[in-house]
């Protein structure tokens, strides 16, 4: 046997009418997702850490107006060849289809060189004391071989 449920005025409604108010109601399930502002263009950030797994944590510059997730460090992905001497430097973000939960590292920013970076005329000393091989250099010191 079917019940049916009477409106605040104690009439029975149409059979359309208690169709329509469950069909318009819908379950958690079934919320629309929340737009999202898709992020077209460049978005500049500053490198902050390289992880092992390929992912590179950076702090966007100037968040103002973009999605909120984008005003705290976040992890990118990267195209460039990163290491240690970019912590620090300006990058290019792109995010994946605009989604501001992909961002994915383009570029390196070329920055200028400020004069006490740029490195000196007297050559780089080695010097050998006993046992122990002593290099000293101002920036970095690189070693290969083949």
């Amino acid at each position: 046997m079917m019940t049916r449920r009477h409106n605040q005025l104690g009439s029975v409604p149409a059979r359309s009418e208690a169709r329509s108010e469950a069909i318009s109601k819908p379950t958690p399930e079934q919320q629309p997702e929340p737009a999202r502002r898709s992020i077209d263009g460049v978005v500049v950030a500053r490198l902050l850490a390289l992880r092992s797994d390929g992912k590179a944590m950076v702090e966007v510059v100037d968040p103002a107006g973009l999605d909120q997730r984008l005003r705290q460090p976040i992890f990118a992905t990267y195209l460039p060849a990163l290491t240690a001497r970019h912590i620090g430097r300006r990058v290019a973000l792109l995010f994946e289809q605009g989604d501001p939960g992909r961002p994915v590292i383009v570029a390196v920013m070329h920055e200028a060189v400020e004069e006490s970076d740029v490195a000196p005329a007297a050559p780089v000393t080695v010097a050998l004391d006993g046992d122990e091989l002593h290099l000293d250099a101002r920036r970095e010191i690189v070693l290969s071989c083949g």
